[in-house]
């Protein structure tokens, strides 16, 4: 999803795991709160993780270090941003502000009107590279993933779900595209990119120092690609090892597949189709009715990557077998957290 701080009205859950506690939906976007904090429908700005708040603001938010709005886990759920109401917003910025305001549609994004930036890590050398504009006839979507806490209920207790293994890696995304649509055997072209860089609408050139060519080339997913029908494949990945601390056993830049789709659609992981990608897939920790999936203790324990237990879970993402939206039309890819993980602050995407 997009970064922005924008109004959102709330709709308020029972947190699974504290009765003084609740989870408020905003948008997309998951909040623990104090029980009775927010009602079911008020309306209220929300500003996510990686905000850099005005002076204003830093004095009331002290846990936002250095003024950077950060996720924290509360009682195993995860808090993702600041919610404030409007009269909040009256009372730090004064009621001119607040009247502007009102005037915004939900889903506005006001962050210039609060003077609230997005913080930007600085990317490190061998994930940059020179850029081009994707070309205007090359389809491509976005993948994100979504809280649990804020989505559990929109699934059906016998509904096949997946869970696989959340990797700690950077999204590594790859677009094949038929140099002639109209010949089925004509020949791929290959674009490459990240998930911020395709939310900028860029692909990076090709270049041997780059850990996203660098993956392509050494986990020969483009060989693998020649088998798929279509005119138009795009691969989602966790490009791996890239984060500190977090090698999964490998000694050069690789990655794993966690969706592929064909000419737009989302095939399920186990599609005959994608058998040749299946040495290539993050780990599968449960196949069944979701009824019967514990979740959060799923997310718990150590990588499966390596198959020698080096490190902790980042966690787990649960999603219905045969992909489809809720009800707020988000893809109902979600994912729970491990305890243990912590971020640092500086992960790159």
């Amino acid at each position: 999803m997009l970064w922005s701080v924008a109004k959102h009205l709330v709709s308020i859950k029972p947190h699974s795991n504290a009765d003084s506690l609740e989870i408020a939906k905003v948008g997309a976007n998951q909040l623990v709160v104090k029980k009775g904090e927010m009602r079911d429908g008020d309306e209220v700005v929300f500003i996510p993780k990686d905000s850099l708040l005005p002076e204003v603001l830093q004095a009331a938010f002290p846990y936002a270090r250095e003024g950077r709005v950060r996720s924290v886990q509360l009682r195993g759920e995860i808090s993702m941003g600041i919610a404030l109401s409007l009269q909040d917003v009256s009372n730090f910025f004064g009621e001119d502000i607040q009247d502007l305001l009102n005037l915004a549609e939900l889903g506005e994004d006001v962050s210039s009107l609060l003077q609230i930036e997005k913080y930007e890590p600085q990317i490190p050398y061998h994930m940059q590279g020179e850029v081009d504009p994707v070309p205007i006839h090359v389809y491509y979507s976005h993948h994100d993933c979504n809280q649990y806490g804020t989505y559990r209920d929109e699934l059906d207790f016998s509904e096949r779900v997946v869970v696989t293994e959340k990797l700690h890696g950077s999204q590594g995304i790859f677009l094949f595209t038929r140099a002639d649509a109209a010949r089925a055997d004509s020949e791929w072209e290959i674009r490459v990119s990240s998930k911020g860089m395709l939310r900028k609408g860029l692909v990076l050139k090709p270049s041997e120092g780059n850990v996203y060519w660098q993956a392509l080339k050494n986990s020969g997913l483009a060989e693998k690609v020649q088998t798929l029908p279509g005119n138009s494949i795009q691969i989602f990945t966790e490009v791996i090892p890239v984060q500190k601390g977090y090698n999964y056993g490998q000694n050069r830049v690789t990655l794993r597949v966690f969706e592929v789709r064909v000419d737009g659609v989302i095939l399920p992981y186990d599609a005959p189709e994608l058998t040749p990608f299946r040495e290539l897939w993050v780990p599968v920790v449960y196949d069944g009715k979701f009824g019967k999936a514990d979740l959060y203790a799923l997310s718990k324990g150590k990588e499966l990557v390596s198959g020698q237990a080096l490190h902790i879970r980042e966690g787990v993402v649960v999603r219905p077998h045969l992909d489809r939206k809720a009800e707020d039309g988000e893809w109902l890819k979600l994912k729970v957290i491990n305890p243990a993980y912590k971020e640092t602050g500086e992960e790159f995407n």
